[in-house]
């Protein structure tokens, strides 16, 4: 599991406004392969153990081996998760026991979100895919596996707009009328230079 404090390293003035971890059932469905191997090696424990050393020995590699795999899983499930500040959106992913991927957005350079629930189970237990699109890249970040996707879509539209009305440009005030002064004489000043030509004496 990660520390967010050691992850994340908040600027002046900004603050964590939520934090989306994957759904809690995606945990159980990728250690569920590993679990019914060691229930299955279990039911081998007789025929194994029959075989003396070389029975127990090939029992226990076999039981650290898929342990150490589904508490894998378990830890990249752990450590994987999406941090929503009021500047940036931090998409940390884990990779097993060693490896670790920051994706960071931010808010400002959000230009679409959208998600998508696809399938049984996300559809039962209510949870989907966000995606992001970033300008400037035409980059489309996915974040899947969000519990109520709708809700969290809402948590961050807010924060890109409360950051999109902060950055906005004033516009500029309207121009002073300036009132010329009554004159006599208007004098016209011709966009153009008139040069003088001069002539010898005897031009006809």
């Amino acid at each position: 599991m990660i520390s967010i404090n050691e992850t994340v390293h908040l600027e002046p003035g900004e603050d964590i406004i939520a934090l989306f971890r994957r759904h809690g059932s995606t945990v159980f469905v990728t250690i569920t392969p590993y679990a019914l191997l060691i229930v299955l090696l279990f039911l081998f424990i007789f025929p194994l153990f029959s075989l003396g050393v070389r029975g127990v020995a090939l029992f226990g590699v076999l039981c650290l081996i898929f342990c150490l795999l589904g508490l894998r899983k378990i830890v990249a499930w752990l450590g994987t998760i999406t941090v929503l500040t009021s500047r940036r959106l931090l998409v940390i992913q884990r990779y097993g026991f060693f490896k670790k991927k920051v994706n960071e957005i931010k808010l400002d350079q959000v230009s679409e979100i959208s998600y998508e629930v696809k399938g049984m189970l996300p559809t039962v237990g209510r949870y989907g895919t966000l995606f992001l699109l970033v300008t400037f890249t035409s980059a489309m970040v996915s974040i899947p596996d969000i519990p109520d996707p709708q809700s969290a879509l809402n948590v961050i539209s807010q924060a890109i707009g409360k950051v999109a009305r902060k950055t906005a440009v004033p516009p500029p005030p309207p121009p002073e009328t300036v009132v010329a002064p009554n004159t006599a004489k208007t004098q016209h000043h011709p966009s153009f230079h008139v040069v003088e030509r001069k002539d010898p004496a005897n031009w006809k």
